[in-house]
């Protein structure tokens, strides 16, 4: 799974409440379980969800250290999903610019599994077919966009075709190196270059804005703006 792209993440050892565990025993709870993981993968969990969901300030802040963040919210997918209500939690993540994070334990079978498995197909199909306006990714991939997105601070220089931006993120680079996405707010664009690092990115442009994916650790990022003649 780990080969394919999944992110196996750490979710307790024993499946413990970690908010009753004394400070060794948390510990060993969270660090014998990533140990094994990186064993069996290859890729250190640099993401925790809480077994039971519980959780308090306290292990919030123990556990997080060295990761990219910890499941603090979601919403449960099985025995009580029915496409209409599923379909209705899409439109209103939409509708509010809202993150989702899914919990799911059985699906044909097990502790809270789908009365009918085809509604868990027909969500993903559903989800699916809304690509264009929804990101669907790992948590770690969607926990490092978030915090670099908020944590990003960047300055703009003006240049004779157009204009200079330079990120600055101060978050760990090792956790944190995600392609972040940039927006021009510019309507009437022509024809548009963007290059960081030499490297000409790749840029698409709609009738009120230009999007483009760039490092936030890559340096200064060079744009050029042709405007349509109106």
């Amino acid at each position: 799974m780990a080969n394919a792209g999944h992110e196996v993440s750490n979710h307790g050892w024993a499946h413990r409440s970690v908010t009753r565990l004394n400070p060794e025993e948390l510990r060993h709870e969270v660090a014998y379980n990533d140990t094994l993981i990186y064993r069996h993968t290859g890729v250190f969990p640099r993401t925790f969800c809480y077994p039971g969901n519980a959780k308090n300030d306290s292990v919030i802040a123990v556990i997080e250290k060295g990761r990219i963040g910890t499941r603090t919210f979601q919403f449960s997918l099985g025995s009580k999903s029915t496409r209409k209500n599923l379909e209705k939690r899409v439109d209103q993540w939409l509708a509010n610019g809202e993150w989702a994070v899914a919990m799911t334990h059985g699906i044909n079978y097990g502790y809270d599994a789908f009365r009918n498995a085809d509604v868990f197909w027909e969500h993903l199909n559903h989800v699916k077919a809304r690509e264009d306006s929804l990101w669907v990714g790992t948590f770690r991939d969607v926990a490092a966009y978030t915090k670099a997105q908020k944590a990003l601070n960047y300055t703009v220089t003006s240049t004779s075709k157009g204009f200079t931006v330079t990120p600055h993120l101060s978050l760990d680079e090792t956790l944190f190196r995600v392609p972040l996405t940039g927006v021009i707010e510019q309507a009437n664009l022509k024809k548009i270059a963007v290059r960081q690092g030499g490297k000409r990115l790749k840029v698409r442009i709609l009738p009120d804005k230009a999007l483009f994916t760039f490092d936030p650790y890559g340096g200064p990022i060079d744009v050029v703006l042709t405007r349509e003649k109106l």
